[in-house]
């Protein structure tokens, strides 16, 4: 994430303050006090904005009943679905922060992520395809 910050100072003339007192007794509410002319007022303002990069794929984690068994695939975050080479039965799918996915099985599961969380597989399978498109 990044920030960067803009600064203004207006400077308003005093002698647009200067207004004659009938103006400013008709510019006034009957209950409101009358105001004293402003002489040589300064306004500030400082405004903040923050940008970042937003992602164009998704990184997630295929894990098997093994906790050393695991591998990482790259999903584009434009819905398109994404052959996984990876013949691992996977018995949980970790997704990634900013997506939400879709995976399919060998053997007909459908396993949706949304976020960091991770999801069981059931049952564990190879992962043939995924899709995945931001939050």
């Amino acid at each position: 994430m990044k920030a960067f910050t803009i600064s203004s100072a207006v400077a308003l003339l005093a002698a647009a303050a200067h207004a004659a007192p009938a103006q400013v007794a008709l510019s006034r509410a009957a209950s409101a006090p009358a105001l004293a002319p402003a002489q040589g007022m300064i306004m500030s303002t400082t405004i903040t904005v923050s940008y970042g990069t937003l992602a164009s794929e998704a990184t997630i984690r295929f894990e098997g009943a093994d906790p050393d068994a695991y591998f990482d695939e790259e999903f584009p975050l434009s819905g398109k679905s994404t052959q996984i080479q990876n013949r691992l039965s996977v018995s949980h799918i970790k997704g990634a922060s900013g997506a939400k996915c879709v995976f399919h099985g060998v053997d007909g599961s459908v396993t949706h992520t949304e976020g960091d969380r991770t999801v069981d597989v059931g049952p564990p399978q190879t992962q043939l395809s995924g899709s995945c498109k931001p939050l």
